[in-house]
């Protein structure tokens, strides 16, 4: 078969009726060939059965379920629920199911003027300290995470307020850690790193 439809640098090789490929219609059942997977990202609104069938029925095939917004014991019986539905309901159909489990949580502390921001220039140092009562300015901030100078080592960047702060490390104490600012950046208080 030759491939008449390119697209970008590799050949996918595409039958005449796309329509096929778009299809939801209840009469068109899922195709293991299918090389496109459809992923569902869902939270508590959407653990339950009707739902979870509803989905199951328009192509999922992966349940992402985001622990951001749930609970072990929630996301367990939804594990359970979506095994239940698939043996009894669904049994052609193979569902995958993705737990996105939320990693530890670290953040700069408040500043001496509170509700403000501060200015940091690239190539300043900037301190962090990990008494999280501390209140900071554009010199020294505070991180709620205790074990950062055991954590970090000199040389390593630390990413702060979802990357677009860079810091590197140039030394570690007992309860904090000096590091270099690495690009100019404004930033407010209880920022994520």
């Amino acid at each position: 078969m030759e491939a008449t439809n390119i697209y970008a640098s590799c050949g996918l090789m595409l039958d005449e009726n796309k329509a096929k490929l778009t299809s939801f219609s209840p009469d068109c059942h899922d195709n293991f060939n299918r090389k496109c997977k459809i992923v569902c990202t869902m939270g508590p609104a959407c653990w339950y059965e009707e739902m979870l069938i509803k989905l199951m029925d328009q192509g999922m095939n992966v349940c992402r379920l985001n622990f951001s917004h749930a609970t072990i014991e929630g996301a367990t019986e939804t594990v359970k629920l979506i095994r239940s539905i698939t043996e009894k309901h669904r049994p052609d159909k193979n569902i995958a199911i993705l737990l996105d489990t939320k990693g530890p949580e670290i953040r700069t502390g408040f500043f001496k003027e509170a509700g403000s921001k501060i200015e940091l220039k690239a190539g300043q140092d900037l301190k962090l300290v990990t008494d999280y009562e501390f209140k900071g300015d554009n010199t020294c901030i505070a991180i709620s995470y205790s074990k950062l100078p055991t954590a970090v080592s000199p040389g390593q960047i630390i990413l702060v307020a979802d990357g677009g702060l860079s810091l590197r490390v140039k030394s570690c104490g007992e309860d904090h850690v000096i590091t270099e600012v690495l690009n100019d950046f404004v930033m407010g208080e209880k920022k994520k790193c």
